[in-house]
């Protein structure tokens, strides 16, 4: 052999799968193996291998494609790949072939393997070539440590980097067509991937069905594998009573262990929500169902490419006068609807160096993309990569494509619900794209958004997807206008509409039409259209992605661009809706009209007649049919909010039915706007009992969870039902709570967050609320919607007074006044708003609407909350106060924090709170005077005392020896109660 190649050759006790074994793609074969399996020493031979340059041979040389097994085991049944040929790469060229004798030798589990190797390169033959790739390939992708990013940073800054990234970056500047830019993107992912594997990150390879697989079963211990052989050989020598000795060892070791990794677990979790709450919440969602194995790769890609593959429809194009934006009849709005030449100048000028850094800077770093660029990783290395990107992005828009490495996605089918089906409808594809093309996207919506905006060009009533817009404000508009109807005893007529696959059927040939009339030209439209030149899209599968198909229909799932794409597509919607005075829009006080409600694709219309609404739904037809939309009639519904509220339900009579394009709509006495329960007659308070059923279901869920985890604590299940019942419970509760705020009452909704603590703490049914707050540090849940009220108000009244959510603000306020002193459910929700901050200490003008202090609500709310607990008359509230001094305390007792077994907590809340069973409660049941509930103990050695809380602490027998044992001193019923001196339940 000829001298300086290297050949390595044995057993490794290795098994590696079919991992890379090179650190970057050189064209070398990749292996094929068929040893399901990696080890710990299989890993630690790949990094072997990737250190020094060898490639291993099993899987790479002709006669053994795949891998063959080397070792077949004991019982002769296994396919380890343990035995191996490593060759440097001069040598590779000249390996002919490898055999694997198909039977293990004899006396050994190994089998025999035989390389042959050529003195000449021309008699070696290479194995047959894999098959060609697609013009379209995910980029690779590698597993993020953070510790390593320091590294990657460095390595970015190395001189050398430094002038490679400058060489692109020029190289960019003077692209001309799409394979320059194509070779530029792929420099610099090579740089990239370089200086991650230069920091030690490993490259992550998709194996088929690897994401279904289920954890393996944790490894035993020394001490149960010894137990283990040891049974077995009793039970070989047929000696029972030593089988069922260590039968009983056995299973009590293994619950110990078990249980010692439950522990673990537990304090891993607790761990991670002090110190990393996303990753703990990660691990706790209960992960949804996955698309079913019985759905084919070939299915899902046929499902997929008939909904984005198929060509658009050959809609023709309509007139111009379609396209183009409406004049506006509100006259500060109508001045804006022409833009500046500054704001022009903006939109048009390529993009700079410090915007993208701010675009970097704003990406989130858990967002979800594929390829070697990560948001962590960009945000380490954003000094030296920003001036690439730069030159790359401006050269995108130039030639109008993005290049072929940055431009794939990849969908994952996710269920609709948390059930999986054998129905590709069922699921809801999640495309999933590159970093790359989602910061250029990012850098296009900031200034299109920016830029319609301030040019006023967006619809009046359009709240999805922009800045300062949210649901709780078309949620307010939508009840300031029934609550204005109401008091002129005039109905109001509303159909929710839903389009079906809104983002998905958009012609793009119609949006480019609309985009250029809008006045959306030059540069920035090319660079619009550039992300649509070529969409490569491929289906994730348990059985591995599928082939790519190219996308020509819809906007792209997952971009941030999408969403505002679609708003400026749809703009118009409004005003072709209601162009004329037979759509017999609702007006406010002022006269003007409220037009069509928007929240990204659901629509809203409105009609104060139903002749108004059947002529809305006329022209949305025809808008529809000829900008490529379809309406989903099942989820459309239609509800008539009456002339009067009632104290009953009133159920929905409709003479003639509302129709759209000849099918008939669906009439509902309630419908769900935006997650916000609206009734058609009772009070809009009555959303609170939807959001009640709604938190009870989250409760259940998070009670489960922490049950599957074995999470215990009281202070960690407080902290879990902040964060995943209350959002729930208080999700719109600026809209629909201010009567209830100011009304102070129960209603479902503060009953699900007592019952949840009185289910926490262990006490009865009758224990008062106030006591179960004060005993937990919770605040009432009518001091957090005041404060998320207060929030609500002072977003609205920021907004610009010619925006519809501030018009209706004043037209509610206007409306109180004339309301004066009605009762408060006859208020509208400015009177019961300026109520419900009155209660917490806070004055509102509504005459002159002004900001209000939050802190001020939230350090009110406080207040008065301690100031009820002092001052209650109830008896048992009075003696809590008197035992624990919880009106003079903040926060949740010590106990809760540091007791982690449930019976522990529970014993002593009911001590606390007067939940316990000493004779003090159970004679009260009987109706025994107190000088008759005696304690049983005293009484058996002829005393007679009253069994309360101080004599069972600090006077009865039964507990003299925990008594002694836990405080040295004189104790008192305070530093008892408090402390928690006992370990274990004693009552």
């Amino acid at each position: 052999m000829a001298a300086g190649l290297v050949l390595l050759s044995g057993d490794f006790n290795a098994r590696t799968r079919e991992e890379p074994d090179v650190m970057t793609d050189d064209g070398t074969l990749p292996r094929r193996s068929m040893d399901p399996m990696l080890s710990g020493h299989g890993r630690e031979l790949l990094s072997f291998c990737q250190a020094t340059g060898l490639r291993m041979c099993n899987g790479r040389v002709a006669g053994d494609v795949p891998a063959q097994p080397t070792s077949r085991g004991q019982r002769g049944t296994a396919l380890s790949v343990v035995d191996y040929f490593l060759a440097c790469p001069q040598l590779c060229p000249l390996l002919h072939s490898l055999s694997v004798s198909p039977t293990p030798t004899t006396g050994s589990d190994h089998c025999h393997l035989r390389l042959d190797i050529s003195l000449t390169a021309q008699a070696w033959q290479a194995p047959p070539p894999a098959p060609a790739a697609p013009t379209h390939d995910l980029p690779p992708e590698y597993t993020i440590a953070a510790h390593l990013l320091p590294q990657v940073k460095a390595f970015m800054q190395s001189q050398d980097v430094a002038a490679e990234l400058q060489a692109i970056t020029e190289a960019a500047g003077v692209a001309g067509n799409v394979a320059d830019v194509q070779t530029a993107a792929l420099d610099l992912q090579r740089v990239v991937c370089r200086s991650l594997e230069a920091a030690g990150m490993r490259r992550r390879r998709h194996q088929p069905g690897q994401q279904h697989r289920r954890g393996l079963h944790p490894k035993r211990s020394v001490a149960l594998t010894q137990l283990r052989r040891r049974h077995r050989a009793a039970a070989r020598r047929q000696a029972w009573a030593e089988v069922t000795r260590l039968s009983t060892q056995y299973r009590r070791l293994a619950q110990q262990e078990r249980r010692q990794r439950q522990h673990g677990q537990r304090q891993r979790l607790a761990h991670l929500l002090q110190h990393d709450p996303a990753s703990f919440f990660a691990r706790f969602r209960t992960p949804r169902a996955r698309a079913c194995q019985l759905i084919p790769k070939a299915a899902w890609l046929q499902h997929f490419r008939s909904l984005l593959g198929d060509a658009p429809p050959a809609l023709p194009m309509p007139p111009p006068t379609c396209i183009a934006p409406q004049p506006d009849d509100n006259p500060a709005r109508a001045s804006l609807n022409q833009p500046s030449p500054d704001m022009n100048a903006m939109l048009q000028a390529p993009f700079s160096v410090a915007e993208i850094r701010a675009t970097i800077s704003r990406t989130r770093n858990r967002a979800a993309v594929v390829g070697p660029f990560k948001p962590a990783v960009l945000k380490h290395t954003a000094t030296a990569v920003a001036p690439v990107l730069t030159g790359l992005f401006n050269a995108c828009a130039r030639v109008g494509c993005l290049p072929a490495c940055w431009a794939v996605s990849a969908i994952t089918p996710v269920p609709k619900i948390d059930t999986a089906s054998a129905d590709c409808n069922a699921y809801r594809g999640i495309a999933v794209g590159t970093l790359p093309a989602k910061l250029y996207a990012a850098a296009l919506d900031r200034r299109i958004a920016d830029w319609t905006e301030l040019a006023g060009m967006r619809a009046e009533g359009q709240f999805g997807f922009r800045r300062n817009r949210s649901c709780a404000q078309a949620a307010l508009v939508l009840r300031a206008t029934i609550e204005r109807c109401r008091s002129r005893r005039q109905p109001l007529y509303a159909a929710f509409v839903d389009f079906q696959k809104a983002y998905d059927t958009v012609p793009r040939h119609l949006l480019w039409a609309k985009l250029e009339a809008a006045g959306l030209q030059g540069w920035c439209l090319r660079a619009v259209q550039a992300l649509y030149a070529d969409v490569p899209v491929c289906v994730r599968t348990a059985d591995g992605c599928t082939d790519m198909f190219h996308s020509q229909l819809g906007l792209k799932q997952g971009c941030p661009l999408s969403p505002n794409l679609f708003g400026l597509y749809v703009d118009d919607l409004p005003a072709a809706v209601a162009a004329d005075a037979a759509a017999d829009l609702p007006r406010l006080g002022d006269g003007s009209a409220v037009p069509s409600l928007m929240y990204a694709d659901d629509l809203t219309c409105l009609a104060t007649s139903p002749s108004g609404l059947q002529h809305q739904m006329n022209k949305l037809d025809s808008y529809a049919a000829a900008w490529g939309l379809a309406i989903h009639v099942q989820k459309t519904k239609m509800v008539v909010f009456h002339g009067q509220r009632r104290r009953t339900a009133t159920p929905t009579d409709v003479a003639v039915p509302l129709t759209t394009s000849g099918a008939a709509i669906e009439a509902v006495d309630e419908f769900r706007y935006l997650g916000i329960h609206f009734h058609g007659s009772l009070a809009f308070a009555t959303a609170a009992t939807a959001r009640a059923a709604a938190a009870n279901r989250a409760m259940h869920a998070m009670r489960c969870r922490c049950a599957e985890l074995g999470l215990q604590g009281a202070k960690l299940q407080m902290r879990m039902f902040n964060t995943m019942v209350l959002p729930v419970l208080s999700y719109g509760a600026e809209v629909w709570s201010p009567q209830l705020i100011a009304a102070n009452s129960q209603c479902a909704a503060t009953r699900v967050q007592t019952a949840f603590l009185r289910h926490l703490l262990g006490v009865r049914q009758s224990t008062p609320s106030l006591v179960l707050l004060a005993e937990t540090g919770q605040r009432p849940l009518m001091a957090r919607w005041a404060a998320q009220l207060g929030r609500f108000w002072n977003t609205v009244l920021a907004a610009d007074e010619t925006t519809l959510v501030m018009r209706a603000l004043r037209d509610s306020c206007a409306l109180a006044g004339e309301a004066g002193a009605a009762a408060l459910p006859q208020q509208p929700w400015a009177g019961q708003v300026a109520a419900a901050l009155h209660a917490y200490g806070v004055d509102v003008d509504l005459h002159r609407p002004q900001p209000v202090t939050v802190a001020c609500i939230t350090n009110n709310a406080a207040t008065l909350f301690r100031q009820q607990l002092s001052s209650a008359q109830g008896t048992r509230i009075r003696a809590y106060n008197d035992a624990t001094g919880a009106a003079a305390a903040d926060g949740m007792p010590g106990y809760l924090a540091a007791l982690q077994h449930r019976a522990k907590w529970r014993a002593l809340a009911q001590l606390r709170t007067g939940s316990h069973w000493l004779a003090e409660e159970t004679g009260r049941w009987q109706q025994q005077p107190r000088a008759e509930r005696l304690c049983s103990c005293c009484a058996a050695v002829g005393e007679q005392h009253v069994e309360d809380v101080e004599h069972a602490v600090l006077v009865c027998p039964r507990a003299a020896h925990l008594r002694g044992r836990r405080c040295s001193h004189k104790p008192t019923l305070t530093l008892c109660i408090h402390s928690y001196p006992f370990p274990s339940p004693i009552f």
